[in-house]
């Protein structure tokens, strides 16, 4: 047994904090996510470093403020965004700090964090498994997103380069993914942690993270999942389709605003069925994690971290998805269980 712990960090995408039980009285399953917290700290006034994916990500991971590690937008989607959306070779990350520190670093599902030079260079040992081996997996199976998830984008302004660009995003709507659950790309990325944690040395302090992509848009979800939670039955905050007095207007001309005035109150209700129903999709591939880690005998010797980069305002305050700093959009779920070496107590 190596002197550290292993460290094994799940991420959600998106999840609002108040879609786990362990945070009070919600209606989504998710028993692993609450076995966990009933060992856990809790953290009960988490916040995300600002609600969008690539600077908080990277704030998460190099322990430093946008403004400071320079990634203060997503930067992929156009060129003149893409170097404000990179952490240059000044900002050391918690992978190169691990790995340095004498851990065997293991990355497992989405990779948001932009930098220079790439994450592969940095630790060009380091065992990656992401998008392109998804790819890969869904090319061998014939695995195709549901055609229907075009019909969930409603046009957008955007700028670039001092333009406006439009562009498309999607609504709080669902469909239906085509396939069986197993090949939905978090249920992959699971098994791929699963495997990962069957060939560990743990003679070898770990760091396994493994970032999933759920509960984020578009809202495709696999059975049993789909028709888990029937739209008629949830209760929806009241926030939820109303514009707030005292709104700033500004927030119309933003992505956030653009998406959620495309709908009516209760047409929200179809986009939270299919959110209740990713989450409770989440949680199972949680609790595929933690039994593999019991299995290995390695559960009492791990500090386990379960969080998400941001929330979602799915409708509340007539807004999509997140962009501004609403408790909806930057109040994030964190649970980490650290257990003493020498107890079964944590």
């Amino acid at each position: 047994m190596p002197d550290q712990p292993h460290i094994i960090l799940i991420m959600a995408d998106q999840l609002r904090w108040d879609c786990l039980s362990c945070y009070g009285d919600h209606p989504v399953q998710t028993p692993n996510l609450d076995a966990l917290a009933g060992e856990s700290a809790i953290f009960n006034r988490a916040y995300c470093a600002t609600p969008l994916c690539t600077p908080t990500r990277t704030s998460m991971f190099t322990g430093k403020w946008p403004h400071t590690h320079g990634a203060i937008v997503n930067g992929h989607v156009y060129e003149p965004e893409k170097p404000y959306g990179t952490a240059g070779p000044a900002h050391k990350t918690d992978y190169e700090t691990l790995s340095d520190g004498g851990y065997e670093v293991t990355h497992v599902g989405v990779q948001h964090l932009r930098l220079d030079p790439p994450l592969e260079d940095r630790l060009p040992n380091m065992e990656i498994v992401s998008s392109k081996e998804y790819g890969a997996y869904s090319r061998e199976n014939g695995v195709r997103r549901n055609p229907k998830n075009q019909e969930l984008n409603v046009p957008n302004i955007e700028w670039s380069g001092g333009r406006p660009v439009m562009v498309m995003h999607p609504q709080s709507r669902r469909t239906k993914f085509p396939h069986e659950a197993e090949h939905w790309m978090d249920e992959f990325w699971s098994r791929a942690a699963v495997d990962k944690i069957n060939r560990m040395d743990t003679s070898r302090p770990q760091y396994l993270k493994t970032l999933l992509w759920a509960p984020h848009p578009p809202l495709e979800v696999a059975e049993p999942y789909y028709s888990m939670y029937p739209p008629e039955d949830i209760e929806m905050p009241e926030t939820v389709g109303r514009w707030c007095e005292g709104q700033p207007p500004s927030l119309l001309v933003q992505s956030c605003g653009q998406m959620g005035l495309g709908q009516l109150r209760e047409e929200y209700r179809e986009g939270w069925s299919a959110y209740f129903g990713m989450v409770t999709m989440i949680d199972n591939c949680v609790g595929r994690i933690i039994n593999a880690l019991k299995e290995k005998d390695i559960y009492d010797n791990a500090l386990i971290i379960f969080s998400s980069d941001h929330g979602e305002l799915l409708g509340c305050h007539h807004l999509m998805q997140k962009h501004c700093c609403y408790e909806e959009a930057s109040h994030h779920p964190a649970v980490h269980l650290a257990r003493d070496h020498n107890s079964s107590t944590p």
